[in-house]
């Protein structure tokens, strides 16, 4: 059987991985970047995991990633609770958060007002439980007339279907970057369940599209989400708050606009990819004049 060369072509200084990536493709004689994007070891996911992911994560993807922590010459993670949760989980001290970002010059606000009766609020994600997806048929059940949810996967998987609110819609599964965009444009605000995030990518692609954001104060996301200054806030799996907020929201357009701007601005120079690039620079920079 033929050996795997795991050798890099002689013009490369410096290797960036997944931290899912195995060892034999790592070149042993190279300085390493490894970035984690989430940490499927954190105690807060185990409840959203089936059997068989369990088993995937704690007797295969464990011991790469031990494996990758240590190799690695610069860890770095997406987000300061992933970066925590790394830390827990592997013992690494020294992480470099580099946050991502989206491009603004595609996630980008409507010049046009759509008229509409209903306040419409958008969920962007599968409709898991970590997602909280199942807390959506009860919020907008309280809500009401005047109020309504459009989600982007298909009728049939939002949990309670048949018996939902008739103000939850389904736009289905969206085949393009575009259409996306379209749809954070079309809509009111984004509502966010979510029980745990590693990052929360639609969080920010609704800011940058100056889409204010209506989510859960926890894990990575009151990270992204400023209550009150660049979004509104509730505590996890509490029901009458998010109602609260969103009923807020609609009912204060200066608030929405002012979050609006605010949650725009944030986004695009807090989670700014020139920023990110030029941290990745630093670090690329300073391994490459280090021998291994």
């Amino acid at each position: 059987m033929e050996r795997f060369n795991s050798s890099a072509p002689s013009w490369v200084s410096v290797i960036h991985i997944n931290s899912w990536l195995h060892r034999r493709f790592i070149p042993s004689d190279l300085p390493v970047v490894a970035t984690f994007h989430h940490c499927v070891h954190d105690r807060n996911f185990s409840p959203y995991k089936s059997k068989a992911q369990k088993i995937y994560h704690r007797y295969w993807i464990k011991g790469i990633e031990s494996y990758v922590a240590k190799r690695a010459d610069s860890v770095t993670a997406v987000s300061q609770y992933t970066a925590q949760k790394i830390k827990d989980v592997f013992g690494c001290d020294d992480i470099s958060v580099i946050y991502n970002w989206v491009d603004p010059s595609v996630f980008k606000s409507s010049q046009q007002r759509e008229k509409r009766d209903k306040f419409r609020l958008l969920f962007v994600g599968s409709l898991s439980v970590r997602k909280g997806a199942d807390l959506l048929p009860k919020i907008m059940a309280s809500l009401g007339d005047g109020f309504e949810l459009w989600h982007t996967r298909n009728a049939d998987e939002m949990p309670g279907y048949p018996d939902l609110p008739q103000n939850i819609k389904s736009i289905g599964w969206l085949e393009s970057e575009n259409e996306l965009v379209q749809a954070y444009q079309r809509c009111d605000a984004l509502l966010f369940p979510s029980r745990l995030e590693g990052f929360g990518y639609a969080v920010l692609e609704a800011q940058t599209c100056g889409l204010p954001v209506v989510c859960t104060n926890g894990s990575s996301l009151s990270e992204l989400v400023i209550d009150g200054e660049t979004g509104l806030l509730f505590n996890q799996d509490d029901v009458n708050a998010a109602v609260g907020a969103v009923k807020r929201l609609a009912e204060d357009a200066g608030l929405r606009q002012r979050l609006s701007i605010q949650a725009k601005h944030q986004a695009e120079q807090r989670f700014n990819r020139n920023a990110a690039m030029d941290s990745y620079i630093k670090l690329y920079t300073t391994l490459a004049s280090k021998k291994r």
